[in-house]
This record gives structure tokens, sequence and C-alpha cells, in this order.
């Protein structure tokens, strides 16, 4: 009866920002374009100096690219293959992300276990704060997550909320 209580909002495998090829392409490509530019034009000046740095932005990227890749695959297996866990009930010890702190992290507690996360650091998982537009918000929200353990963190996988739950608007926010 639990699972009619809930719908769920978040799901990793689902969401466009846990993995974009596009994205991890963009330097890659950048670079094989200023190689070929530099061939069809026959530039002379810096043409060395500009073809090692292409060249190392080319690998440099492909090889960033491909860790992330491994990493969501890494993360996308754990969630096929049900080794996530599920707790549910009301958060607690909620910290909002301090907007004038980049180094910052908003966290929360859910029946004993703590999240923490950050729209400023590149972290597995979800990672949006409430101040721009997350879910996870209010003290005493009552929530239902699926996520998984490695080393001292939990990294969220899946987010549900009541149905009577409503987007909290961005401008009534405190900090």
């Amino acid at each position: 009866m639990t699972m009619e209580k809930y719908i769920l909002i978040y799901d990793y495998i689902t969401d466009p920002n846990s993995f974009s090829l596009a994205e991890k392409m963009i330097i890659p490509m950048g670079g094989t374009l200023l190689l070929f530019y530099i061939y069809k034009k026959g530039i002379k000046k810096y043409k060395l100096f500009t073809i090692v740095t292409a060249c190392l932005a080319i690998l440099l990227g492909s090889i960033s690219g491909f860790i992330q890749y491994l990493e969501y695959n890494h993360i996308v297996k754990t969630i096929e293959d049900g080794a996530t866990q599920t707790i549910q009930g009301k958060v607690d010890d909620f910290n909002p992300l301090n907007m004038a702190d980049h180094s910052s992290y908003e966290s929360f507690s859910l029946a004993g276990k703590t999240f923490f996360f950050s729209d400023y650091h590149r972290i597995a998982g979800y990672h949006h704060a409430c101040v721009n537009g997350g879910v996870i918000c209010n003290e005493g929200q009552d929530i239902k997550l699926e996520y998984y353990e490695q080393g001292n963190r939990n990294f969220i996988v899946k987010i549900y909320v009541t149905k009577d739950w409503k987007p909290q608007n961005k401008n009534s926010t405190k900090n």
C-alpha cells in the first residue's frame, strides 16, 4: 500500500543530466575542427603549438568522457541489479545550500541516513538543491528514496514524493 502513497519524481536512469554524450564530446570535436581548419588553411604560425594543444584537448576530453561514462554505467548496473536500498520517512536536519558559498552542500537526514549534495559539485545521483528547483526542501517533508552507499556517502538514485506534493516556489526559499 505504501507505493500508492508516493509517486516517482526523480529517476537517475531517465534524468538527462545523468550522462550526456554530446556534452562530453564538445572539447574533442572542437579540437578536431581546429586541426581540420589548420590543415585546410595551411597556417604556419603557432602550428605545432596549436596542433599539440588541440591533440591534448582531444585526448583529455575523450578520457574524461570515457571515465564519466564508466561511472554512469556502474550506477545504472547497480540500480538494475537491485543493489540499492529503500527508505522512507520525514526529512530531518535539513540544511539548504548557501548560495553565497559555492563550496557548500545541501544536506538532510532520513531514517538515520545522511545525504548531502550540491549543484556546484559533480556528484553521482541526485544533486539538485532546493533553491535551484530541487525536490527536497523542507524539514518534515515526507519522502521515499532509493539510494546506494559508496564509501561513507549515500547517493540518491530515485525520489518519491507524496501525491499531494507541490514544487516549492524558488522565491520563498530561506537561506
